[in-house]
């Protein structure tokens, strides 16, 4: 994969990142309602009976596959978040917070950080900001690329 690609999917996973904070959280609450569903269902004994598939035990395959399905989602997704503040912490503190206010606390949200106010943080000019972040991006997308 060439250097701009990574870049710009390096950019993608940042902008995403508040989403997949997002999704962990919603398949984790998914995961605990199928539990309490799971944990509803009795056995009932066919020691004496000769038994193809029930509703029952279609119902338990249904939700044992989306639990697994839901598992692997956050796995992926945990996963991505995880890499993702590894690299920060090995970025300087300036970088780290460009990149937490744009891309990680923001962009989604009605109250998106503009350069103006980060500038403002960080005390240095809008464009010195922009430039900084994609500094920043270009480093972690090297992370991720090792």
């Amino acid at each position: 994969m060439d250097k701009r690609s990574l870049f710009e999917i390096t950019k993608e996973h940042l902008k995403k990142y508040p989403f997949y904070k997002a999704t962990v959280k919603r398949k984790q609450e998914q995961n605990e309602e199928i539990d309490a569903k799971l944990q509803g269902i009795s056995a009932t004994n066919y020691d004496k009976e000769r038994v193809s598939g029930t509703p029952m035990t279609d119902l338990t395959t249904s939700l044992l596959a989306e639990k697994m399905k839901n598992e692997e989602i956050i796995r992926r997704t945990s996963n991505i978040c995880k890499d993702i503040d590894e690299a920060l912490t090995k970025l300087p503190e300036v970088e780290q917070t460009i990149i937490r206010r744009y891309y990680l606390e923001g962009p989604l949200y009605k109250d998106k950080r503009t350069w103006v106010a980060i500038a403002f943080e960080v005390n240095f000019c809008e464009r010195h900001c922009k430039r900084l972040r994609n500094e920043a991006v270009e480093k972690i997308s090297n992370i991720f690329g090792e």
